[in-house]
Parts: structure tokens; sequence; C-alpha cells
């Protein structure tokens, strides 16, 4: 598909005082334009924004005031009495220091942090001849706010408590390595990485992990963590970025737009280059929009790591991660009353759609990712889109995977005929997502896009979701047959879905409730000749 042409809860931290004494001691407690033409070399076309407010951002940033959510558990002042030493032994050990109570009212955290500290003072030393003994030393602090609730659970299962970007950065992975035989089923997503099959919901994190090992590998280039330094500010109106790495510096900006009368902090939405879920829908859900530039962010990357060696996406999603530091770190300083860094959600349409999907599969603090219409390079398996049966739309030919790594948005070894030979699928992304949110809004009446292609990636993915007990976290919007014929926009049809996987996962109204919609032009459940089990020689296992 062408290219679309680019233009130039709060988490506070709470510490309570300590206090030391020596002797008595005490404790504390969318965008319009077709990409639809295939291409050999990469061409330029218009995208036109769907927010409803364009800004530049302000050229002063002025601070905002924070607002402290939940109270602090006030701790007890308890005296700990120590006996006097007698001439010939030691003065004896001082009462251990007692931790202050729980909180009351604790803040929005998942699991609660309600208790005090958890410290106890330490037992004063005997020895002292005829001196007193020391009393025990000061008390843990009170236990503070905790973070937000960091995504949907299932049955209890506390996904990310530590709100990471990438859980599984400790695991102990090998090095990937291409299939011994080729095949053109789609690689197990449950297969760890020493050949035995995932069983329990303690392994996601390392499983997860070598999912994104395996794609870094081949097919779109390693994804770059926290530079040495990220630091910025938040307004009403934009995100200002500050990044260091290596001797290198980069600066940029993501403009916000608020819904009007919102109440602060709001959940928000990336959108790719201003395209994908509207900001004027966004707004009527209470969701700000936050648009990032592709240019910015790969001006940005290519300061600090040079342009070469990873996908387009790859840089694209680099430089969001690095909006939500500044949005979880600000939040945790008492700078940002303005974003909700637990509510973020991603979207954008056609090039701008593929950015949406893996911008959310790469970060974990992404709670929702709605890609519309993102084709070969985005949804698209890898392996079913170069199939026979092309789609809906006869005259139409999917999108192919050569096309798509013209336009660098894909790389590596996909991109030298070995797609067959990759231990990995676009079906892991969307695995990377579970148990968070994802919808993808996709067009079945243009079959360049692949629509069958997508559905299976989707179809695939979702086998996790089922394992994992979150089979309502993830779904897929194909159209209906009398939608327009129209790339990247938003349907009618389409607002339901939209809603429902906002509430669910950004303003957490309802419990959520995503649902996989073909609705190809046949009217069938499945897309025209797709049968998943042709394409899968594994099966789902049961997950505790």
């Amino acid at each position: 598909m062408a290219k679309l042409g680019r233009a130039n809860a709060v988490d506070w931290t709470i510490l309570a005082a300590a206090l030391s004494l020596v002797g008595t001691a005490c404790s504390s407690g969318g965008g319009t334009g077709s990409n639809d033409t295939a291409v050999s070399a990469p061409t330029t076309e218009t995208i036109t924004s769907n927010s409803s407010a364009t800004s530049s951002g302000p050229t002063t940033i002025p601070t905002p005031t924070p607002t402290v959510v939940g109270p602090v558990g006030t701790p007890t002042v308890s005296p700990v009495a120590a006996t006097p030493g007698a001439t010939a032994t030691g003065g004896t050990a001082g009462a251990t220091a007692t931790n202050g109570p729980a909180l009351t009212t604790p803040g929005p955290v998942d699991p609660p942090v309600a208790a005090g500290g958890s410290t106890p003072g330490a037992t004063g030393p005997a020895a002292g001849g005829s001196a007193n003994g020391a009393g025990g030393a000061t008390g843990g602090a009170g236990g503070g706010v905790g973070p937000g609730s960091d995504m949907p659970n299932s049955d209890g299962w506390n996904y990310n408590p530590e709100f990471k970007e990438f859980t599984g950065e400790d695991c102990d992975l090998p090095e990937p390595a291409l299939l011994s035989s080729p095949s053109h089923q789609l690689p197990d997503p449950f297969l760890m990485a020493d050949g035995s099959r995932m069983s329990s919901k303690e392994q996601w994190a390392c499983q997860r992990a070598w999912l994104r090992k395996n794609l870094e590998k081949f097919v779109h280039g390693t994804k770059p963590g926290r530079p040495e330094v990220v630091t910025g500010s938040v307004s009403s109106t934009a995100v200002n970025v500050h990044v260091e790495n290596g001797g290198s510096s980069a600066d940029f900006m993501v403009p916000i737009d608020l819904p009007s009368d919102a109440s602060l902090p709001v959940p928000a939405m990336f959108q790719a280059d201003g395209s994908g879920v509207p900001t004027s829908f966004l707004e009527g859900e209470g969701v700000a929009a936050i648009r990032y530039s592709h240019d910015s962010a790969e001006s940005a990357f290519n300061k600090l790591y040079g342009g070469s060696g990873v996908a387009d996406p790859i840089k694209w999603a680099w430089a969001v991660s690095r909006v939500i530091d500044v949005l979880v770190d600000e939040a945790a300083a008492g700078g940002n009353d303005i974003v909700d860094p637990h509510a973020l959600a991603t979207t954008g349409c056609s090039y701008a759609g593929k950015s949406a999907f893996i911008v959310g599969a790469y970060d974990e603090r992404i709670a929702l990712g709605i890609p519309q219409e993102s084709g070969t390079g985005g949804l698209g398996s890898y392996r079913v889109v170069a199939d026979s049966d092309r789609g809906p739309n006869q005259g139409e030919d999917p999108e192919q995977v050569n096309e798509a790594c013209s336009q660098g948005w894909l790389t590596s070894n996909v991109c030298n005929g070995n797609v067959d030979s990759i231990p990995a699928d676009a079906h892991f992304l969307v695995a990377m997502y579970a148990p968070r949110g994802f919808t993808t809004l996709d067009n079945n009446r243009i079959g360049h896009l692949g629509p069958v292609a997508q559905f299976a990636s989707a179809a695939a993915g979702a086998e996790v979701f089922k394992a994992l007990g979150v089979e309502s976290h993830v779904g897929y919007h194909g159209g209906n047959d009398t939608d327009p014929h129209n790339h990247c926009s938003f349907y009618a049809s389409q607002e339901e879905t939209t809603r429902k996987a906002i509430e669910g996962f950004l303003t957490k109204k309802a419990e959520p409730a995503n649902f996989m919609e073909p609705k190809l032009k046949d009217g069938s459940d499945q897309p025209v000749n797709f049968d998943l089990a042709n394409y899968i020689s594994w099966d789902t296992p049961t997950i505790e």
C-alpha cells in the first residue's frame, strides 16, 4: 500500500517523616487519503488529520499544580523505654520500634498499599557499662499512596505491578534461530524458548519477552530501552521531551487536545500523525488526544541511535515510550495532573495504523491499542497475505511483504524471502498485548489491505487471550457491507466497538467487551474461505 505523506491514577509517592531519637525512640508509623495502490518504491500522498483542533504546542510550558490522591496513613509515636544498664553489665536493649498504622483511605492501587511502614526499628544494643541501653531505631515510614491500577486483570492476576515498559527485561533467553524446516503454519505462540509449552500465567512475562525477541531479530530490529536521560514537562496543551544518550541529545514535543470540561487527570490516546479514532469522538468519551509526529520521532531516534538497523515503526514506538516516561515521571514528581499515565491508548490509520499497532505491542504501559486498516507491515499475517485467496474484492491484491519492506515498515530476515523460515508472524504482536486491550478497525471492502490476513493474525493472537482468561480483551471489527469504500474514514458502525473498548480500558465505565466481527461481504462469520485450523498445528493450552 502506498505510504501516506507525513506532515512536518496519578502516580503519587508520599513518604511519612521518620523520627529518630536516642534513648527514647518512636516509630513512624483518521486521516483520509488512499494508500491502496501497490508500489515498489515509496510514494507520497496527503494524510489529513482527523483532529478537531490543531496545535503546535506552547512556547512556554506552564507548571501545573499537583493534586494529591488518597491520604497518607498517620504515623503513631510510641515511646520505647530503655532500662539503665548495671555497672558491671551492658544496658538492656531498647524495644523494637512499632510500625505505623494502616492507611484508612489508600489511594487507587492494585494491589492496595494500605500498611504503615514495613520496616520495624532495630533493637537497641545491650553493651554500655553504666550507660543506658539505646532505644530501638526509627520505624519504617508510613504507607503512601500507591500507583494507579496498571491494567485490567483476570481472576486477580496482577500483571505488570511495577508498571514497566517491558516486563520481561530480566528473563534469561537464548538467541532465536530460523526454523530448521520452513513452514507455512503460523508459529506456536505458546512454545517457550526451552522447547516446552506455556502452562501458567507466571510464565507469561518471559514468554511475551520470547515472542518479542523473535520479532525484533527477524522482523523489526531491536527497540532500545529508556536512554540515559529523559526529562520533560506536561501542560494542558503539550508534552515536551528531552532525551540524551551516548553524548547525543534531542528534543521533541507532542500536542495535547483535552476534552472540554475534563476532570483531570484524563485518559489519553496517542494518534499517529493525527489519524485513527477522531479527536471529536475521543472528546465525547472524555479522552484526550495526543498527536505525535512520525518525522519528529524519527529525527529524535536517529540523533541518538543512527537511522539504520530497525524498521521505521520501531523508531516511532521508541519516541512514544519516551513521552510516556515523562508522563509517568512528572506525575510522580507532582508535575502532571493533566494526563493519567495508567490510562493510555494508541490509534492510527494505514501506515500510521502500523505505527499504532507496534507502539502498543512494544510498550506494556499502553492499556489499549486500536490500529485502523494497518495492512501488511501492520496486523496482516506475513504468511497468509501471500496465499492465492486474496480477499473479498476481486482484482485487489493484498499488499505483499516485499512492498511493505520497500517502505521501511519491515526489515531483517522477513524482507529476504524467508517468510516461512522466520519463527514469528504478526499474530505474535497481537498476543503481546495480552492481557491488555486490543481492538482493530479494519475495512473489508478494500482487498489491498488484506483483510483476510489481518483477521488471521487477530484470530490466532486471540488464542493467547483465551488461554489467559481474558478473551473479552481482544477484538476485530471488519466493517459492514453497506459502509462506504473509503480508506481511513471512521464509520458510524465502528463507534460501538470503539466506545466499548474505551470504556473497558480507559474510562473504566464498564467491563471489557471486545468481540470478533469480521462481517465480510458474504455475510459469514469468517472471512472468505478462511479457516484458522488450516494455519495452525498447535492447540491452545489450559493456563492457570
